[in-house]
């Protein structure tokens, strides 16, 4: 059963006034505590009750309506924007669509389910959470974490306001809080910190399909060994197009992967491919500001109007999980070892093109070109070497020997490092902070150090 325990302000918004009376669907809680609401539950056919426990929060945003709900124990986050005031029964039910599609996508993202395995899960869940139940509760260190959710709600709002009320948003809002490390000092007293998405996912595995202790070591030892795998493909991913004979597959699943997404949602102003989306995300890491993820993603697909309609949420969330894995990728290298900084370009060895990285980074520095075109005229023909080779015509490339093409590749190569350099070095004088100190490029606010993709 579901159990919101709700603020002061999730009251509230419950609460309506009718005829002079106030009626809202939040009452008395059945027991002083969580732990306790079980022995005074049941539901309406008289089966036993397993409490879901769940913090209730609303924010007002832009005169709309967000309600930020947090498990207790796992502080696992589903935000949900833009509802109407009271909306009782629909809440319930976004919720729930919500809180499946981000366990499912996270289940088979990291090949623990296969689509039937997932779609099961979900139905076993949507049986379970019937009858939830709105409580008059809160919980102290679990409104903390909702207060961070909440900030960076706020700042993703206050950046684009037109965003309230798009999925789109909720995902960006859901990514950040269920990958962001948390404490749990009561259900978790020998863990420094969780992660909310992976704890969230062996709570499912518990309760909707009965994992014994042995079978939770397992799922978390292939949870590891995932995060491992993906980590290293981000790695190699620079070099895909000479990938080792080992990892042929793996490198090709996932360019293969971002590739078919941008076609098959392709606008006439998207990004075309891999490459041009790898130079598009070095421009958003290397620029002279943090563009913040709720303003850069929705370029990718060309602007605010042009965002797909994604099959499911599923395949939305595994999209936005590579590229913001790629992105985080691209920053350490640049940050940590510039000098083993590549770029993705089309072709090969024989014919290394490099015009669609550099349209992609040009689409980059447009999010930024008032603060790009501030630097000094030698670095800004650096920029510029990037800005001809982005416009350059296809037949043009083809007249140049191959030699000539992997040289002008290098010096892309070189440009991008440089520039990279230039605009890091001018936001620690500004700032008066060290490298480690740099905000995350992922949008998070965090310092790229202590950034939850790290």
């Amino acid at each position: 059963m579901l159990i919101f325990n709700c603020t002061q302000a999730a009251q509230d918004f419950f609460t309506v006034t009718k005829k002079g009376e106030k009626r809202s669907i939040v009452t008395a809680p059945p027991s002083k505590t969580m732990e306790d609401d079980a022995q005074h539950l049941q539901r309406e056919d008289g089966a036993t009750v397993r409490p879901f426990q769940w913090v209730l929060h609303s924010v007002t945003l832009r005169r709309k309506n967000c309600l930020i709900a947090m498990e207790v124990n796992t502080r696992f986050c589903v935000v949900i924007t833009a509802l109407k005031k009271a909306e009782q029964g629909g809440y319930a039910e976004r919720f729930m669509v919500a809180l499946t599609a981000q366990v499912s996508a996270y289940g088979q993202s990291h090949g623990i389910w296969n689509a039937e395995e997932a779609l099961e899960s979900v139905k076993q869940a949507f049986t379970d959470m019937t009858e939830p139940k709105f409580f008059r509760r809160s919980d102290r260190s679990v409104q903390a974490h909702v207060n961070d959710v909440a900030r960076y709600l706020e700042a993703l709002v206050a950046d684009d306001p037109s965003s309230l009320g798009d999925d789109t948003l909720n995902m960006y809002c859901n990514q950040y809080a269920n990958t962001t490390l948390r404490k749990s000092r009561r259900a978790f007293p020998d863990r420094e910190y969780i992660v909310p998405v992976e704890e969230m996912f062996v709570y499912w595995q518990q309760r909707y399909q009965q994992a014994s202790p042995e079978r939770v070591l397992e799922i978390r030892q292939q949870l590891a060994a995932s995060e491992e795998r993906q980590h290293q493909l981000l790695l190699e991913m620079d070099n895909a197009n000479e990938p080792s004979e080992d990892n042929e597959v793996d490198s090709g699943d996932a360019l293969v992967f971002l590739d078919t997404m941008l076609e098959k949602y392709e606008t006439d102003t998207s990004l075309e491919n891999v490459s041009s989306l790898h130079g598009f995300l070095t421009a958003i890491v290397s620029g002279p500001n943090l563009i913040p993820l709720s303003r850069w993603l929705p370029e990718v697909w060309g602007g605010g109007d042009q965002q797909p309609s994604w099959d499911d949420m599923e395949e939305a969330q595994h999209f936005i999980n590579i590229i913001m894995q790629m992105m985080s990728n691209i920053s350490r290298e640049l940050i940590d070892n510039p000098e083993a900084f590549t770029a993705i370009f089309m072709g090969d060895d024989d014919y290394t093109d490099v015009y669609d990285w550099c349209f992609g980074y040009l689409a980059g520095v447009e999010l930024d070109a008032d603060a790009w075109e501030s630097m000094p005229e030698p670095v800004l023909k650096q920029l510029n070497y990037i800005d001809i080779n982005g416009f350059m015509l296809e037949p043009e490339t083809k007249r140049l020997s191959s030699k000539k093409m992997r040289e002008r590749a290098d010096k892309v190569i070189d440009v991008a490092i440089h520039l990279h350099g230039y605009w890091l070095k001018q936001r620690s004088t500004t700032k008066g902070a060290s490298t480690q100190n740099e905000a995350c490029p992922c949008g998070s606010g965090k310092p790229y150090k202590k950034c939850c993709l790290h």
